[in-house]
């Protein structure tokens, strides 16, 4: 059997695979006293309504600082609850929670700094729709700066809206949807996370949704080829719409570095009907060696992606007014991927490319025609499909006839197939 296939560019097809008791009292310090806890299963405490426990929990206005928090028994490490507002964590270990190693939701002004929070989410609890190592679900004004993120199964960072669903805890949530507004996520190091994503941005709720979120200066690492008992790293940076009617707005990624990526670097995906991510500035971002999975997008390696899943008319999603400059991208096949988003600006980036390498790649848009293919692989387009070169046309001298064909997965050429 042979296989040829023509597009309008060369493209590179790489490897495929795609909890210590609960604390009480008003706002005080916790600071670590001779090193870490003691070792062992930590005494697990239910974590408000969710139906999920939690090894600590925090209070208005606590700061916890210096603390070892070993959550091993516990679905949770740290449990911010709702209203439970002003909570600073600061250089402190969070390891061993079955699922998430800190979650927050619903309240505003949490700090989470300096601190590290590793392997966690090796026992997951297989109700939570889209637990992260670091999950904060409709909360304000949180910062979570210059952490170490690292060798977790459920991924790095989550933010996220709440209401019916509530990604970071067992369905359903609050009756009434709750907007996730003003955070910022910045100066953090992530790596060896698999399982998820390494930062996500992402709408569940309609009538919630996100608003005036920065993604700043964080680094986020994979590892080309690497695949580990629970798969590869997947890393990225993610701008999502991930349930019909959600919403995404106002949304800076800026400076962050993302190396070796298993999915595209840094990725905007209307996912439902009706979904909205709109206003989003992607500038001064490093990306190298992303998309190595073949996992989204382009079927080779790509730096940054926007895509719209495609609806009928009546229940468009849309990613609109996206900005893209100041980006630096190498070693990528493709460096920005655009299928179906519109008022995109791309701006001055140093990009560069291999041979055959694209810059900047529109996903045609799906039309009313067809091809056909002759036994002698000559190509014949039809309506206002489009016609990308044929066998005979590249002098190709077939060992069996053309028996089949089908479009690329960009698009942007097809498929023959030999007998």
């Amino acid at each position: 059997m042979s296989i040829h296939r023509y597009a309008r560019t060369a493209r590179h097809v790489a490897g495929r695979a795609i909890c210590a008791a609960a604390l009480a009292g008003g706002a005080f310090t916790i600071a670590a006293v001779g090193g870490a806890t003691p070792a062992g299963a930590a005494v697990c405490t239910a974590a408000g309504s969710t139906g999920l426990t939690a090894a600590m929990i925090a209070t208005n206005g606590q700061t916890i600082t210096g603390a070892t928090v070993n959550a091993t028994g516990c679905d949770i490490g740290i449990y911010v609850g709702s209203a439970v507002n002003g909570v600073t964590v600061t250089g402190t270990t969070v390891t061993g929670a079955g699922s998430e190693g800190i979650v927050a939701e619903d309240n505003t002004g949490l700090t989470v700094t300096g601190s590290t929070i590793s392997a966690n989410g090796f026992a997951a609890n297989a109700n939570i729709p889209d637990g992260h190592a670091l999950m904060l679900d409709g909360v304000v004004g949180a910062h979570i700066t210059n952490n170490t993120i690292s060798n977790n199964n459920d991924g790095g960072i989550g933010l996220a809206d709440n209401g019916p669903v509530d990604p970071g805890a067992p369905n359903p949530g609050p009756g009434t949807a709750v907007a996730a507004t003003g955070n910022t996520i910045s100066g953090n190091m992530l790596s060896g996370n698999t399982g998820g994503c390494g930062i996500i941005v992402e709408a569940w709720n309609p009538g919630g949704g996100i608003n005036t979120s920065t993604v700043q200066n964080n680094t986020v690492t994979g590892t080309v080829g690497k695949f580990g008992p629970n798969g590869p790293d997947i890393g990225q940076i993610v701008v999502a719409d991930d349930a019909p009617g959600a919403s995404v707005t106002n949304t800076t990624v800026d400076g962050n570095t993302v190396t070796q990526s298993f999915v595209t670097g840094i990725t905007l995906h209307a996912n439902a009907p009706h979904d909205v991510i709109s206003n989003t500035t992607i500038t001064n971002n490093t990306l190298s060696f992303n998309n190595w999975g073949d996992a989204n997008a382009a079927p080779s390696t790509t730096a940054i992606a926007l895509i719209v899943n495609r609806f009928p008319g009546a229940l468009a999603a849309s990613i609109s007014a996206t900005s893209i400059s100041g980006n630096t991208i190498t070693n990528q096949v493709v460096a920005i991927w655009i299928q179906g988003a519109f008022t995109t600006t791309v701006g001055a980036n140093s990009i560069t490319l291999p041979p055959g390498g694209t810059a900047v790649y529109n996903v045609p848009p799906p039309g009313v025609g067809y091809w056909m293919a002759g036994s002698d692989g000559g190509v014949f387009s039809f309506g206002d499909s489009v016609y990308y070169g044929s066998a005979p046309g590249l002098g190709l001298k077939l060992a069996q006839p053309i028996v089949a064909m089908a479009p690329s997965r960009d698009r942007g050429g097809y498929w023959e197939l030999g007998a």
